[in-house]
């Protein structure tokens, strides 16, 4: 569509103005043009059609004054790098009219579609680098960007592949649309009603986004899995009862992901898929991102933290298998699993097989180190629940019953009562207050547990969390948190996953009483809420 206009006025987040000429088109879409300005080939223009201006002009010129006054802080990257095509100037006419925004120019001839590497032919084709380390490096780079944006408060919600830019050699992203973000300003937030189905959480399938941080939490967590995953899909699979959807929509709708650590009734995984080859604190990340519950997927700075871990040379958690391929070390090699699986399919014969760990010889070189990061706990999910009567009737069935009646962990007491011994311990950690860790004690007391649920033929351990009224205000997933840090300690520590139900109370039930720890928030106050900052667990189980 031409525009008219050929002279705009840019005006900055500090109201400075200057004049530009518009040079040639350079890409058009529903909403508005993007022109090239004359003489600054670091500058682009987006100018709004005229039909956009007139149905939300409005709203669209308060979301670009929004944006330039909540500029992302992004992670370090070379020169020349644009990591975000974020707006830096509001363009007006020379009426002083809003037509849209100025954003720096992202190099099209240095970078591709993030959908090139997801496929393994289309990344040969393209000449980019697609070995894991390449992969987990992009991965991280992807959670990085995403987890500044959403330090600003904003959600992108339309998160996916045609939206991002990879550059060939650097290996960073770069993401596009951000006048199309779910944006947050003081008294105001501005909606992004544009959503694709494959990357849209199960909650949300032909509904409003009524959470945006939930929406983009699935969509990146779809994106690493395709990524470390040789382009499959987290909702790909096969049924294998006559009910099961057949489509990747029917299941993402049912929310049948096939590739947990616990196998799936209905859908079995692909037989290429190498998941079964990730490291287990990957798999309890997919696990918490594809489970029953949004609020425990893992946050972009989780994924962040975890996929720097990887990326990082300083870590050598990638190693070569025999064959040559990168992969995790200790793990089978996902590529000769696929390799193995391809060949198998493709010849006559018996098609049950197993994949064998590769050697791995030495550290991975693809990505320059990067400084370690504390990383935060996973959290797995399952859709299993305990018995109604488990926790009310646990003393009327048949047996020795084991019943862990409190365990405040973490800024608090911990309690462990048992039906014939008790173990009691009290200690203060109050640096927990907000943070869903488990302290060197609190691990203790788990080890406590783990012991205990081994002399009985255990049945399920019940988790719940809890929160103080301070801190839960602050953030809906801690109580949550907590109990999923204790669960995966527990699983680390031999417990079947399966077998460990968790749940999050938030501040609804405090052990502290009316008219305690009054007052705004304090040293005194935070201290005074520490019996409130703690996890429930009963372990049921016979004799």
């Amino acid at each position: 569509m031409n525009h008219p206009i050929t002279i705009v006025v840019l005006v900055d987040a500090n109201r400075k103005t200057r004049n530009v000429a518009l040079g040639k088109e350079l890409a058009s879409g529903g909403a508005g043009t993007v022109y090239q300005v004359t003489g600054e080939p670091a500058t682009v223009v987006k100018l709004y059609h005229s039909e956009t201006l007139r149905q939300v002009g409005k709203e669209y010129a308060d979301k670009i004054f929004c944006l330039l006054q909540n500029v992302p802080s992004l992670p370090s990257s070379a020169a020349g790098i644009i990591q975000l095509s974020w707006p830096f100037a509001m363009a007006r006419d020379v009426s002083g009219n809003f037509v849209g925004f100025a954003m720096p120019t992202l190099d099209f001839n240095k970078t591709e579609s993030l959908e090139c590497i997801l496929v393994p032919k289309m990344a040969g084709q393209k000449s980019l680098r697609s070995d894991l380390g390449a992969r987990i490096t992009v991965a991280a780079n992807l959670a990085g960007v995403v987890s500044a944006i959403h330090d600003k408060g904003h959600r992108i919600v339309d998160l996916k592949p045609v939206n991002l830019r990879l550059y060939r050699q650097e290996l960073y992203v770069a993401v596009l649309d951000c006048d199309g973000f779910h944006v947050n300003m003081p008294g105001r937030a501005f909606s992004a009603p544009q959503t694709t189905p494959e990357y849209t959480a199960p909650e949300f399938q032909n509904k409003h986004i009524a959470e945006p941080e939930h929406q983009d939490r699935f969509a990146l967590a779809v994106i690493i899995f395709r990524l470390l995953n040789f382009g499959i899909h987290p909702y790909d699979g096969i049924a294998k009862k006559n009910n099961a959807p057949t489509d990747r929509q029917g299941r993402l709708a049912r929310g049948m992901y096939p590739y947990g650590i616990k196998p799936h009734g209905f859908i079995d995984p692909l037989h290429v898929s190498a998941h079964s080859c990730f490291p287990n604190e990957l798999r309890l990340y997919f696990d918490r991102a594809f489970g029953s519950l949004p609020t425990i997927r893992p946050t972009s700075r989780e994924w962040a933290n975890i996929l720097r871990k990887y990326a990082s040379r300083s870590s050598a958690l990638l190693a070569k298998c025999k064959s040559g391929h990168w992969w995790f070390i200790g793990q089978p090699c996902g590529d000769c699993y696929r390799e193995l699986v391809i060949n198998r399919f493709r010849s006559p014969g018996s098609r049950q097989f197993r994949a064998q760990p590769s050697p791995h010889v030495q550290p991975s070189p693809h990505v320059q180190p990067s400084p370690q990061v504390q990383q935060q706990p996973s959290i797995s999910v399952t859709g299993w629940k305990p018995p109604k009567t488990a926790r009310n009737a646990w003393y009327l069935l048949p047996g020795f019953r084991t019943h862990v009646n409190s365990l405040l962990i973490i800024g608090g007491l911990l309690l462990l009562v048992f039906a014939f011994s008790n173990y009691k311990s009290l200690f203060n950690d109050p640096s927990n207050f907000g943070r869903v860790t488990l302290s060197p004690k609190a691990k203790n007391g788990l080890d406590e547990v783990v012991a205990r649920a081994k002399t009985v033929k255990l049945e399920v351990i019940i988790v719940i969390g809890h929160a103080d009224r301070i801190e839960q205000a602050g953030d809906q997933d801690i109580s949550l948190g907590r109990a999923g840090a204790a669960k995966e300690y527990l699983v680390s520590q031999g417990i079947p996953f399966d077998r460990i139900y968790v749940e999050g109370k938030g501040n609804r039930e405090p052990l502290t009483k009316p008219g305690q720890c009054t007052g705004s928030m304090s040293e005194q106050v935070i201290e005074c809420l520490e019996p409130d900052r703690r996890i429930d667990i009963e372990v049921i189980g016979t004799k």
